[in-house]
């Protein structure tokens, strides 16, 4: 990272940052607090990664459930679960890494 970075970073509120995280990942679309700190390029691959997998998660449950409704219906918490759990676990590190940043 050169200075130009750590200078524009350090601007930015690490509360504000996660919860622009946390909140875009869970509505699909991860990466919204990179973008806000100003990290496009891992921005865009936190939000194809997750768009991507979400796709294949939802789509594939989508399936099963047809297949099956109660096995689709046994997915579901799992995939809410992950829903959830993955973008805070992306705000967390980005709201860490910023106040490291800032220390």
């Amino acid at each position: 990272m050169n200075s130009t970075e750590t200078a524009s970073v350090s601007v930015k509120k690490p509360q504000t940052a996660f919860m622009v995280e946390w909140a875009g990942g869970i509505f699909g679309l991860l990466g919204l607090g990179y973008f806000y700190i100003g990290r496009t390029e891992e921005a865009m691959l936190h939000l194809v990664v997750w768009l991507l997998s979400n796709l294949v998660f939802w789509g594939g449950s989508y399936l099963l459930y047809h297949m099956n409704a109660a096995f689709g219906y046994i997915c579901l918490p799992l995939l809410l679960l992950f829903q959830v759990a993955i973008p805070y676990l992306s705000a967390k590190l980005l709201k860490e890494n910023l106040l490291y940043l800032s220390s």
